[in-house]
């Protein structure tokens, strides 16, 4: 138990489900388009994150993820991409994980930690990891990855699951 917890810590253990994952994650991505991949059944689309253009590429019970190529119409007044941007990708992903399991959830609270800046031309990958599912709670975790696998922002959120 030691073990687990000190890994858990580390964050070794979402490193290694990001390595193990993510391959199958890229070939679910080619093989199915978004349409065919649950995201209709989450209830409806998400008009301010298409606005955004951040896109919904895996919907699954063990992982949430969506990408956004950064423009400029996503930057602050220093050039970098904006706080409220990777937010609102964060909560984006968040929600649909919370909803995946067929049952109504919403986001209770978000903490979020910036711990790098992007760039224009820079590919975003954010992903919801399931770490805690109750009855009438969950939490998951949020990570934000550049195209070179930099991290730029690592969430935390609660979500109510109206069972």
């Amino acid at each position: 138990m030691q073990r687990l917890d000190e890994e858990h810590r580390s964050g070794k253990w979402l490193k290694t489900l990001d390595a193990r994952l993510r391959p199958a994650w890229a070939k679910m991505v080619r093989e199915a388009p978004v349409e065919a991949s649950g995201l209709s059944d989450l209830g409806p689309k998400d008009p301010y994150a298409e606005h955004l253009g951040i896109r919904f590429t895996v919907i699954s019970e063990e992982a949430v993820s969506a990408e956004l190529v950064v423009a400029t119409r996503h930057l602050n007044y220093q050039g970098s991409v904006h706080p409220g941007v990777l937010f609102t990708m964060a909560e984006a992903v968040l929600d649909r994980a919370s909803n995946s399991h067929g049952v109504a959830a919403s986001t209770l609270d978000v903490s979020a930690s910036f711990v790098a800046s992007a760039k224009v031309g820079d590919r975003l990958t954010a992903t919801a990891y399931e770490a805690v599912l109750r009855r009438r709670t969950a939490v998951y975790t949020v990570k934000v990855f550049n195209q070179h696998d930099d991290m730029i922002a690592m969430f935390q959120g609660t979500a109510i699951r109206m069972a």
